[in-house]
């Protein structure tokens, strides 16, 4: 279940905000630049989230999925999914910036990035971003 919140933050800082150019191709994944929340406990404060953004996908097309999750890492290699936040979705053309804000959750690790999954689209959305930023 998603911790999504009810009040969005919206300062950010550039040191923790990370995008990637979505990919051409159906049935494949990438992943934005991780941040470190620099020994910092953000997951524990009630002040901080990690924000989703997925510019316009005017040329998605008319099947498939764009799903983004957020994974942490404690050593900035092996990268899990944070469950608890569920996932970012689009299925559908859109014409708006789609955003979602989340809270860490307590046991959120050192680096953050997110990951954004491409199924069975028809059109073409590689002129377009996914970022994930760390709010305030």
């Amino acid at each position: 279940m998603a911790f999504q919140l009810e009040n969005q933050r919206k300062l950010q800082d550039a040191a923790f905000v990370a995008s990637a150019t979505l990919p051409a191709t159906n049935n494949s994944n990438v992943t934005t630049t991780p941040f470190s929340l620099n020994g910092q406990s953000y997951a524990t404060s009630e002040h901080f989230a990690v924000q989703v953004d997925v510019d316009p996908l005017a040329n998605f097309g008319t099947a498939g999925a764009l799903t983004v999750v957020i994974q942490d890492s404690a050593d900035n290699v092996t990268y899990a999914n944070i469950t608890e936040l569920g996932s970012t979705m689009i299925n559908a053309n859109t014409t708006t910036v789609t955003t979602d804000q989340y809270k860490l959750p307590p046991t959120a690790r050192a680096y953050i990035r997110g990951l954004a999954a491409i199924s069975g689209i028809n059109g073409n959305i590689a002129a377009n971003n996914v970022t994930v930023s760390l709010r305030f």
